[in-house]
């Protein structure tokens, strides 16, 4: 299709919806054939193919400033560990105190 029969079709479609005439109404008013329908659905499929679906910004998860934290007690004594550690090194720390 033209680019000018395709602007002109967009032009019409435009101005028969700011006028809330029914499609028919309209047609008769402006002496258009019933190539409106098939210009109408087919302007919608293309603009709705060239539109980009926006970008959704995502939100880092807040961050606390408490530390999560391992507590190893033993009679007065108490360690504490970060809880990102290494199971490994954790079970080599209790190991090495048994």
């Amino acid at each position: 299709m033209k680019t000018e029969t395709l602007e002109k079709w967009q032009a019409l479609i435009q101005q028969q919806t700011i006028s809330d005439l029914p499609i028919i109404q309209f047609c008769k008013l402006k002496q258009i054939t019933t190539c409106f329908y098939k210009y109408k659905n087919h302007l919608k499929t293309n603009t709705e193919a060239s539109i980009t679906k926006p970008f959704i910004k995502v939100q880092p998860p807040e961050t606390s400033n408490r530390i999560d934290v391992i507590k190893i007690q033993y009679q007065q004594t108490t360690l504490s560990l970060p809880s990102n550690l290494e199971a490994v090194w954790v079970a080599d720390l209790l190991k090495a105190l048994a």
